[in-house]
């Protein structure tokens, strides 16, 4: 859609270049490993709900600010957009480690696997919401494709009788072009909305009562907590504090300092925690490095297994939205929810080693015979592998 937008000229005619379109798409992912170290640092130094919220805010932020940039005679689009997405993905960062060990904390330990799964599992329904509107970046950047997905359908359907009048990018202009740039904007801010709603609950959400009891050594309000929680009450716990200043002094007998940066290499001066944080953290690099080499390049994989087929502008953004939401719907969601219902029976490793051992074999058949596939099959195998990606991935970390 930018393309058609900014890049109108006998050059590009209407596709934005290949740099560009790089830019756009790594840069939350620059913020993203930013955000993921600073939040989770402070998480464990100030606290998760003093955190919890203020990564939202930064996301809501930034995605309202991307639907409005536009290009100045000292400024181009791409530069104002990489910056704003750069923003976004320091609270896209932020959310991951405390979505995860907030919910973690909360959980029952019988069900904390499948409560985790369950957060983790929301984004391919967020992605299907977002196919029927435009792309938004509210969630995480795996997600993506599927946001785009459901936006762009909606406003692709929306603006369909200006649509039709081009029959490729380039043809593009006037109320076309006017239309395809409000649409990107509806697109991008749209998937901030659902942040304003969430923003409330995570505002008013208490303390994990693990890091009240566990960090702060305060007993009597961890349980009050705890309690107020198990109840359906937002808020924190009420607690008498002269009883909370008694446990407290005895508490101190139990004292331990901060968490720090010295601490936490200490930890991983022993081989055994260093493996585990080598293994899972290698393991989830190596995955990523497929998952988003694809999701983030969708268009053109949809094109070469059937859905690119177009006579005219319209056709071309609504076949790319119903073709993300077929994946979406077939392979994306179920995968989710699969790991959800079993990983607290058969269990996170076996899940985990099943999908990247099958995952394996899925992209080794398309690397080698990608020339040879017809479209029914290479459809087939994508849509194994994005389900495979999500049963095992939410455990990757």
């Amino acid at each position: 859609m930018m393309g058609m937008v900014y890049w109108q000229d006998p050059v590009h005619q209407g596709y934005i270049p290949n740099n560009a379109s790089t830019l756009i798409k790594v840069a939350p992912n620059v913020g993203t490993v930013f955000g993921m170290v600073v939040f989770g640092y402070l998480a464990d130094l100030v606290g998760r709900k003093r955190m919890y919220g203020i990564e939202l805010m930064i996301i809501i932020t930034a995605t309202l600010a991307e639907s409005l940039c536009s290009v100045s005679p000292s400024m181009t689009i791409v530069g104002v957009i990489v910056f704003w997405r750069v923003i976004m993905g320091i609270g896209i960062g932020g959310d991951y480690p405390l979505s995860a060990v907030i919910t973690s904390e909360m959980a029952d330990t019988k069900w904390r696997g499948a409560m985790v799964g369950a957060v983790f599992a929301m984004q391919g329904f967020g992605q299907f919401a977002s196919g029927l509107i435009p792309k938004s970046p509210l969630l995480e950047l795996s997600m993506l494709t599927v946001q785009i997905a459901m936006m762009v359908l909606i406003v692709t359907v929306g603006f369909k009788d200006t649509l039709v009048a081009a029959k490729v990018p380039g043809d593009c202009i006037g109320e076309c072009q006017r239309s395809v740039d409000i649409m990107w904007r509806l697109v991008l801010g749209f998937g901030g909305i659902p942040g304003w709603f969430a923003l409330y609950y995570r505002l008013t959400i208490p303390e994990t009562p693990r890091y009240t009891f566990d960090v702060k050594h305060n007993l009597e309000k961890a349980v009050a907590d705890s309690r107020r929680f198990r109840s359906g009450k937002r808020g924190d716990g009420r607690v008498d504090e002269l009883e909370q200043a008694k446990v407290k002094a005895e508490m101190l007998k139990y004292h331990k300092p901060p968490p720090s940066i010295k601490e936490f290499f200490r930890y991983l001066k022993n081989w055994k925690h260093a493996m585990v944080l080598l293994g899972t953290a290698g393991s989830w690099f190596f995955l990523d490095a497929a998952f988003y080499g694809i999701n983030l390049n969708t268009p053109p994989i949809l094109s070469h297994i059937g859905f690119g087929g177009h006579e005219n502008v319209y056709r071309m953004l609504y076949n790319s939205a119903v073709g993300q939401l077929v994946l979406i719907c077939a392979g994306s969601i179920p995968g989710y929810w699969f790991t959800v219902a079993l990983t607290d029976t058969v269990g996170r490793k076996p899940i985990q080693i099943c999908g990247f051992l099958i995952l394996t074999v899925i992209f080794a058949v398309i690397g080698f015979t990608l020339n040879h596939l017809g479209h029914g099959a290479l459809l087939a195998l994508y849509i194994v592998a994005q389900f495979f990606f999500n049963f095992g991935k939410l455990f990757g970390p």
